[in-house]
């Protein structure tokens, strides 16, 4: 229970942080422009593919899932909350604050400060802890079973995770360079859990005809002309291509952390 009202929590703080953001890029005037280099354009479109890229969240869908044949149902609710959250208010603060977004390494550095503005850091905050106690869970686990804490009562389980606790906020802290790093990240982890993996998981799976013959989702009946030859090739292309894009926005990614560094 408590943590799903966690999850509620976090949840509802993103969604009101997002329609904040909205309204206020639709207040400012827009005022777009093109990149000006090769590393403002694949910096910039890593941290929008991230955006883009949210229904990789269907690793954790079908990690968390207990009924397995609800998966499609579930997988495209998931991914349509994510993308009408997270892709109109990344558009919209490029497009509002087309001069500043990419010398800031935060939104908060680019919105006009007013009341409304510190409300919603302070909801940022609150997210951010709910987010950390989801993610590092398993790893507080993990590190209790290590040190033989695991069995104890809670008073003594939950201070023997702060030696944990304390090494990744000090780890966040010392990392300056938030949107360069942010853009290496993005660079790293989207393309590929995103893109990559399940085009060529999904061309790996059904090579064989005894496994297409047996699909219990096969594709449209037009993309299975020629043993499936259309959609196998629309998987390749968007491996070669997330592949080449992942591969220039980490190159420029690294080369913007290094120049940063010197500055």
């Amino acid at each position: 229970a408590l943590g799903n009202h966690s999850c509620g929590i976090g949840i509802g703080n993103a969604v009101v942080l997002a329609c904040f953001i909205i309204l206020l890029a639709l207040i400012v005037a827009v005022h777009c422009r093109v990149p000006n280099s090769a590393i403002d354009f694949f910096t910039g479109a890593a941290v929008l593919v991230s955006a883009l890229g949210n229904h990789s969240i269907a690793l954790e869908v079908m990690d968390a899932m207990q009924k397995g044949n609800e998966y499609i149902p579930a997988y495209f609710a998931g991914w349509l909350w994510s993308a009408v959250l997270v892709i109109p208010h990344s558009v919209a603060v490029n497009y509002a604050f087309p001069s500043t977004i990419g010398k800031n390494d935060n939104v908060f550095g680019v919105l006009p400060v007013s009341t409304a503005l510190k409300a919603s850091v302070w909801l940022m905050v609150i997210h951010q802890w709910v987010a950390f106690a989801l993610y590092c869970t398993p790893l507080l686990y993990m590190w209790e079973k290590a040190i033989g804490t695991h069995t104890k009562v809670w008073w003594i389980r939950l201070p023997s995770r702060l030696p944990i606790a304390l090494l990744i906020g000090s780890l966040a802290i010392a990392f300056p360079f938030y949107g360069s790093i942010n853009s290496l990240v993005g660079a790293i982890s989207i393309p590929a859990t995103a893109f990559v993996l399940p085009a060529l998981s999904y061309n790996v799976m059904y090579r064989r005809k005894t496994t297409r013959d047996n699909s219990i989702y096969p594709p449209s009946e037009w993309l299975q002309v020629a043993n499936w030859a259309p959609i196998f090739g629309l998987n390749w292309f968007i491996v070669g291509l997330f592949i080449l894009f992942a591969v220039a926005a980490i190159v420029f990614s690294i080369i913007q952390i290094v120049q940063r560094a010197y500055t």
